[in-house]
């Protein structure tokens, strides 16, 4: 974990308070939100999300609807999986 410091001009801070407020936020946890969302956009930006064929959304909803139903079990490993 890193540490950082920093020196806002008054301005700046009264900016940043302004912001924060409605949150309920500190300047310094609002300045945490911020670079989160910024993180998360970058990681966002590489790791592109790729769209299910219809067939594929059809079995997702069709073991949700099993999962929901009680038809499912927890496995501890994969060869209960398989059937070893």
């Amino acid at each position: 974990m890193y540490k950082v410091q920093l020196t806002l001009t008054p301005e700046e801070a009264q900016i940043l308070s302004a912001k924060a407020a409605p949150l309920g936020y500190s300047i310094s946890k609002f300045l945490k939100l911020l670079i989160g969302r910024e993180v998360l956009s970058h990681v966002e930006e590489d790791y592109p999300a790729y769209r299910m064929t219809p067939r594929m959304e059809r079995k997702v909803r069709q073991a949700w609807r099993e999962h929901k139903a009680g038809n499912t079990k927890r496995i501890s490993s994969f060869s209960e999986l398989a059937g070893v």
